[in-house]
C-alpha cells in the first residue's frame, strides 16, 4: 500500500486499535489487559461504541448460551478493571447495561472509515492518485485480522463480518483506482494473495483477472475465473455474476476495450509486453529446451513383503515432500512419481543458467536427507536410493497452451537418465558427462566403467581460474567503480553500487580485477570482503555470514572452538561494551554457526542490527566494501538488509557492491532507482574488435589459432561475452561432451521443415545462457522471435503475422520492444523498408530461437510463409 496516505492514532491519552490483535495504548506505552474476558469485553464495547451494550448480549457474546452461574460477577469485575486501567475514558454503566464513549479519533477503526470516506469521494471525482493514497493508508491501519488475538481463541461474532467485508469493499475500490491508473504489474501480485483468501469474491476475481490479462497472462486469467466458478458453482450452488461472465468472454475474444491505461515507465525497469500483445500473438504449444532430468529411485530395506498399503502411502507422501522441498528450493519441478521412482525435471517451465548444477546438487542433499533417516515410517528400516542426473535437449509440450504446466516431456536426455539409474550403486549420484562439464565444480566427479557416466562424490572439483584469460574493455567501468570508492571514502558516507549484467559478461572478473585495485592503499583503501549467494541456501544470511567470517580470518577447516575464538578476538572492540556487547557476540555466533536459528522469528531482527553495527564500526575505522555476488539469487530478507544497510548506516565510508543478473530487475524493478546513494553499473556486450582480440588470445593460447574463422567459431559467435570465448575454446580442446548441435536455417529460402539445415556446434553452457535469456522475455515477444528466427533477415510485422497467426499491430509492438531490449535491430541499407524491417542483432539468439522451435512447426510456418509470397507476387 502507499505509505502517503497512511494515518497514525495522533495524540490522545488512550488509543484502541482493532484492525488486528486488540491493543490499547496509553502516552505511546501499551496498556496491559487481564484475561481473555477482560480482552473480550473491551473488544465488543469498542465494536458498538458510543452505545450502551445490553448486560444480555454481553453476556451471550462472552459465553454463548449457557454462561456460567458466575458471569455476571466476572463480567462487572472485568469492567471495573477496565476502568481503573482507562483513567480517562468514559466507560459507564447505565441501564440496561455497559457502554464506551470515545471520540471517533482514537479509534482505528472509525479512523479506517473516515479514510475510506475521503479516498472513494475522490475516487468518484476522478482524482485516482489521491484515492489511490488515501485508501492505501486507510488499509495500512489494519495490521492483521479484525480482533486476531479474540478470534484465535474461539471468539466469532456476527459483529465481525461487516467490518471485515467493509476492509475488503475499501481495498476493492483502492485496486479498481491502481488498475485505472495502469498498476496493474504492481497489483496482480497482491490480487493474487487476496483472491487465494477470498474465492468466492467476485469483484476481486474480475480485478485478478483483468490484472493478469494485462501483464500478459491471458491463460493465467482464464484459470483464475474457472477457480472462482467451481467455488460458485460446486460449493455455493451459484452461477458466477454476469459482470464476470462477460469479462472472460472478453479475454478470450481478446476485446481492444481491455487493454487499459499504460503506466509511466521506469527507467532500467523491463518493458513488459502489453496484454493485448500476449493475447493476440499465440504461444506454442510445444519447444524444444535444454533440460536437467533427476531420476531418484528409493527401496525399503530388504526382505520385508506384504506391507500394508496404507504404511506403503505414507511412506511415499513423506519422501514426495522431501524431495519436492529440496527440488523446488532450486528452481526444479517434480514432474511425476511411479512406485519409488521419483521424476525431476530442471529448466521447465524457464530455463535457468545453472539448472544442471542445482539438479546435482539436489540430489545430493535428497540422498543425503534420506540416508540421515529424515524420513521415518513405522514398519520401515532403512532407505536406500540410487540418484541419476542427465542434461540434454528435450521436446517440451504444454498443457492446454498453459506455459505453466507440462504435459509430455520426451527426448534422449530421458532414457539416459533411466540408464544411468540402473547402473547407480546403492547410495551413489551417477551424472552424465555433458552434466560433468557445465554443472560447476562445488562436487567432483569420479569415472565409472560404463562411458558417459560419473560418479558424484562431495569433494569439490579443480576449477579452472580465468584470471589469465586476458582482461579486456574494462577500462571505463572500472574508472567508475574507482570514482565511487573514493567519493564514499571522501565524504564518508554509505554506497550502494550494482553491477548488472548477463551471465557470463565478467561481473565476477571486474569484482577480482577491482578487488586487487582497492589491496592497494592508493587510491582507494578500503577493506574488501566478498560473499557469494547460495541459490538454495537454508541460511539467506550466509553471505553476511561469510563477510564476516573473512574479517574474523576464519577458515572452513577451523574447528568450532578455534572460530568462535578467532570471531571473538576480532570483534571484541566493535561491539559495545557490558551485556549489550555480549549479546551482540551471540548473535553473530548464531549466524556463523546456527544459520537457520539466526533467521528465526524473535531472532532475525537483532542479527540483522548488530551485524549493520559491526560493518558500520569496521568501515568507521578506515573504510569498508562489501560485495555480495548473484543476489538475483538473494532471498528478500538479504536484499532488504542491502538496502538497509546503505540507507540506514550513520556516516562512514562503507560502499556495498552487488552483482546481478538482469533478472533482479524483475523481482525488484525499483532497486537503487532515484537514491542519491545508489549507483547501477551496466557491463555491455565487448565490441567486435575486443571479443576477437579475446578470442584469438585464447586460440593462441592454446594453438588453435587456424580455426579462429571457421563456421563454428568467431567473433560473431561470442556475442562479446568473455565466457562464451573461453567456453567456445574449451569446446574445441576438450571435444563432443561439451557440444549441442543447433539446426539452423542453412540459406535463404530453404524450407525450415525439411531436412536442408545446417548444423552448427554450439557449447552447452553458451546454449543454456542464451535459452534461459530468451525464456525472461514476455511469452508473446518470445513467439514472435522465435518466428523471426524462421524467416530471412529482415523480417516486418507483416511477414510475421501471415506466419503467427496473429494482429500485425501487435506484432509490431512486440518487434519495437525486442528491438529495445537488445534482440532486434532496425534494418538498413538497400531495400530495407524505412523503419519497419528488423534484423537480428546477434546470431546466437537467432540461432537458438530457430533451434527451439519444432520441426513440425518449421515446416507448417515455411508454409503460410511461402503461400503469402505467392500471393504478394
Amino acid at each position: 500500500m502507499s505509505c502517503l496516505g497512511l494515518v497514525r492514532l495522533r495524540g490522545y491519552a488512550v488509543q484502541f486499535r482493532m484492525l488486528g490483535a486488540l491493543e490499547v495504548t496509553q502516552d505511546g506505552r501499551v496498556v496491559p489487559l487481564v484475561g481473555v474476558k477482560q480482552r473480550a469485553a473491551l473488544g465488543f464495547l469498542l465494536l458498538n461504541a458510543n452505545e450502551v451494550v445490553p448486560t444480555s448480549r454481553l453476556l451471550q457474546a462472552l459465553w454463548g448460551d449457557r454462561p456460567p452461574a458466575t458471569a455476571r460477577k466476572i463480567l462487572q469485575n472485568a469492567v471495573s478493571g477496565l476502568r481503573r486501567t482507562l483513567v480517562d475514558v468514559e466507560l459507564v454503566t447505565r441501564a440496561p447495561g455497559y457502554g464506551l464513549f470515545v471520540g471517533r479519533e482514537r479509534v482505528d477503526w472509525f479512523l479506517f472509515q473516515d479514510q475510506a470516506a475521503r479516498g472513494r469521494a475522490a475516487l468518484a471525482t476522478g482524482d485516482l492518485k489521491v484515492a489511490t493514497e488515501i485508501l492505501g493508508g486507510a488499509l495500512d491501519l489494519w495490521r492483521g485480522p479484525l480482533l486476531s488475538d479474540l478470534v484465535e481463541v474461539g471468539i466469532d461474532w456476527p459483529e465481525l463480518y461487516p467490518i471485515r467485508y467493509q476492509r475488503l469493499d475499501v481495498l476493492e475500490d483502492y485496486f479498481d483506482a491502481r488498475l485505472a491508473l495502469g498498476q496493474h504489474f504492481e497489483v496482480v501480485g497482491s490480487l493474487g494473495r487476496e483472491v487465494q483468501l477470498e474465492p468466492a469474491r467476485e469483484r476481486l476475481c474480475g480485478q485478478y483477472m483483468l490484472a493478469l490479462y494485462r501483464s500478459g497472462r491471458q491463460v493465467e486469467a482464464l484459470a483464475a475465473y474457472r477457480r472462482t466458478r467451481h467455488v460458485l458453482t460446486e460449493e455455493l450452488g451459484l452461477d458466477p455474476d454476469p459482470h464476470l461472465q462477460e469479462l472472460e468472454r472478453s479475454i478470450l475474444n481478446h476485446d481492444p476495450a481491455l487493454a487499459g491505461p499504460q503506466a509511466g515507465g521506469v527507467a532500467g525497469a523491463p518493458t513488459p509486453a502489453t496484454a493485448a500483445t500476449a493475447a493476440v500473438v499465440p504461444r506454442a504449444a510445444a519447444e524444444r529446451k535444454p533440460v536437467s532430468v533427476l531420476l531418484l529411485r528409493v527401496d525399503p530395506d530388504a526382505g520385508r513383503e506384504g506391507r500394508d498399503p496404507e504404511d506403503v502411502d505414507e511412506l511415499s507422501r513423506s519422501l514426495t515432500a522431501l524431495v519436492r522441498h529440496e527440488v523446488e528450493r532450486r528452481g526444479g519441478t517434480l514432474h511425476h512419481v511411479v512406485g519409488s521412482v521419483w521424476m525431476v525435471l530442471f529448466g521447465i517451465p524457464r530455463t535457468q543458467v545453472d539448472d544442471a548444477h542445482m539438479a546435482v546438487q539436489a540430489a545430493v542433499a535428497i540422498r543425503d536427507r534420506i540416508a540421515a533417516r529424515a524420513v521415518t515410517v513405522p514398519g520401515f528400516g532403512s532407505l536406500t536410493t540410487q540418484v541419476a542426473v542427465t542434461t540434454g535437449e528435450a521436446l517440451v509440450t504444454y498443457a492446454d497452451g498453459d506455459a505453466d504446466r507440462v504435459a509430455e516431456v520426451s527426448g534422449e536426455a530421458l532414457a539416459w537418465c533411466q540408464q544411468l539409474l540402473t547402473w547407480a550403486r546403492p547410495g551413489e549420484v551417477r551424472a552424465c558427462d555433458t552434466t560433468r562439464q557445465v554443472a560447476g565444480c562445488e562436487f567432483g566427479y569420479e569415472a565409472t566403467t560404463q562411458p558417459g557416466s560419473w560418479s558424484v562424490v562431495t569433494v569439490p572439483a579443480a576449477c579452472t581460474s580465468h584470471t589469465s584469460t586476458p582482461f579486456v574493455e574494462r577500462d571505463r567501468e572500472m574508472q567508475l567503480l574507482c570514482v565511487l570508492f573514493d567519493d564514499a571514502r571522501r565524504r564518508g558516507r554509505p554506497h550502494l553500487v550494482t553491477l548488472l549484467g548477463e551471465s557470463g559478461i565478467g561481473k565476477s572478473r571486474l569484482v577480482l580485477e577491482l578487488g586487487r585495485v582497492v589491496a592497494d592503499p592508493q587510491p582507494v583503501p578500503f577493506r574488501y570482503l566478498v560473499g557469494q549467494t547460495r541459490h538454495s541456501s537454508d541460511a539467506p544470511l550466509e553471505p553476511i555470514a561469510e563477510i564476516v567470517r573473512q574479517y574474523a580470518t576464519i577458515r572452513s577447516r577451523d574447528e568450532r572452538d578455534a572460530a568462535e575464538r578467532k570471531l571473538e578476538a576480532a570483534v571484541r572492540t566493535m561491539l559495545p561494551p557490558g551485556d549489550a556487547g555480549a549479546s551482540a557476540l551471540r548473535d553473530l555466533r548464531d549466524l556463523l554457526f546456527t544459520p537457520e536459528a539466526a533467521v528465526a522469528d524473535g531472532v532475525r531482527d537483532r542479527v540483522v542490527a548488530t551485524c549493520r553495527q559491526l560493518f558500520e564500526e569496521i568501515a568507521a575505522d578506515g573504510g569498508l566494501a562489501i560485495v555480495i555476488e548473484d543476489i538475483h539469487r538473494a532471498d528478500d530478507l538479504l536484499l532488504d538488509f542491502l538496502e538497509g544497510l546503505v540507507e540506514e548506516s550513520r556516516p562512514v565510508p562503507l560502499v556495498v557492491l552487488a552483482t546481478a543478473r538482469p533478472e533482479l530487475q524483475d523481482r525488484r524493478p525499483h532497486w537503487g532507482g532515484g537514491k542519491r546513494n545508489a549507483s547501477t553499473v551496466t557491463l555491455e556486450p565487448l565490441s567486435s574488435a575486443a571479443a576477437s582480440g579475446l578470442l584469438t588470445s585464447l586460440l593462441d593460447h592454446h594453438g588453435l589459432r587456424h580455426l579462429m574463422r571457421s563456421d563454428q567459431v568467431g567473433e560473431s559467435r561470442i556475442s562479446g561475452n568473455p565466457l562464451f570465448a573461453q567456453e567456445y575454446v574449451r569446446m574445441l580442446r576438450e571435444g563432443v561432451s561439451l557440444r549441442r548441435r543447433l539446426a539452423t536455417p542453412a540459406r535463404a529460402g530453404t524450407d525450415p521443415g525439411h531436412g536442408d539445415d545446417r548444423v552448427v556446434s554450439l557449447p552447452q553452457s553458451v546454449y543454456t545462457i542464451v535459452a534461459a535469456r530468451l525464456d525472461r522475455l514476455p511469452r508473446a515477444e518470445k513467439t514472435v522471435l522465435q518466428v523471426a528466427a524462421l524467416l530471412d533477415d529482415p523480417v516486418s510485422a507483416s511477414s510475421i503475422a501471415v506466419v503467427a497467426e496473429c494482429d500485425p499491430v501487435e506484432a509490431q509492438r512486440c518487434l519495437e520492444n525486442l528491438e529495445r531490449n537488445g534482440f532486434l535491430r532496425r534494418a538498413s541499407g538497400p531495400g530495407a523498408l524505412a523503419g519497419q524491417e528488423y534484423c537480428f542483432a546477434d546470431v546466437l539468439v537467432r540461432d537458438v530461437a530457430y533451434a527451439q522451435v519444432p520441426r513440425a512447426v518449421r515446416a507448417r510456418h515455411a508454409g503460410r510463409a511461402g503461400s503469402d509470397l505467392l500471393r504478394r507476387s
